[in-house]
């Protein structure tokens, strides 16, 4: 995947010294880039670098920013986790969903109601990409304790 400037290319490479630099200059660590308003935390969650996921979100990356689609970064977890198992079952013959992105974005305050331009919840997503182990990370969040 190709980033759109050296902020984002540097925190999808892990390097976060270069990208905190670069965030001193004054670059918007929410800002939206293309058509698509992806943030740098939507171009780490595409690429599952949950590593610099994290670092993001620890450094400001806001997980409830939407794209044009109305799409949060929540919400493109969800759906990378599923393209992501289904790649694995395609070259491996095996299928291991994850829902490690997801988790990190909903304990860094990801809210799972927020809906895209076309009606879909993290939870409805997650159902009908067929990412089951989100459906049980979404539906444990509102079970009783």
């Amino acid at each position: 995947m190709k980033a759109p400037n050296k902020f984002i290319e540097a925190a999808l490479s892990k390097q976060f010294d270069t990208a905190k630099e670069l965030l001193l200059t004054g670059i918007d660590i929410n800002a939206g880039y293309g058509e698509s308003q992806w943030t740098a935390l939507h171009f780490a969650v595409e690429d599952m670098t949950a590593e610099a996921a994290k670092w993001l979100l620890d450094n400001g990356a806001d997980p409830n920013r939407v794209d044009t689609a109305g799409w949060t970064p929540l919400h493109l977890a969800i759906d990378a986790e599923a393209d992501w198992a289904r790649q694995q079952h395609t070259e491996r013959g095996t299928v291991t969903l994850q829902a490690g992105l997801t988790i990190l974005l909903l304990k860094s305050g990801a809210n799972p109601s927020l809906r895209t331009n076309d009606g879909e919840t993290a939870l409805s997503l997650a159902r009908s990409v067929g990412n089951f182990l989100a459906v049980e990370v979404l539906e444990g969040l509102s079970s009783p304790e």
